[in-house]
């Protein structure tokens, strides 16, 4: 069964090869979608699954790794 949905990536790992772009898109995130639902809904992705594709970045975003 195929789905899609468009969404805003809000929790995942960073990209190890370029971590200032965000989430790594190929592994597994966290989408907040309003596709399937008029108040929104939490999706979990598993983006080795499909295909992924990134409709817009937020300018000036920074991202940071944690310390451990």
């Amino acid at each position: 069964m195929a789905n899609s949905a468009t969404g805003l990536a809000v929790r995942g790992d960073l990209d190890p090869m370029m971590p200032e772009l965000g989430f790594d898109l190929d592994g597994q995130f966290t989408l907040f979608s309003t596709d399937h639902s008029n108040a929104g809904e939490f999706i979990t992705v598993n983006g080795w699954v499909g295909t992924t594709e990134i409709l817009a970045l937020r300018q000036g975003a920074s991202f940071k790794i944690p310390a451990e």
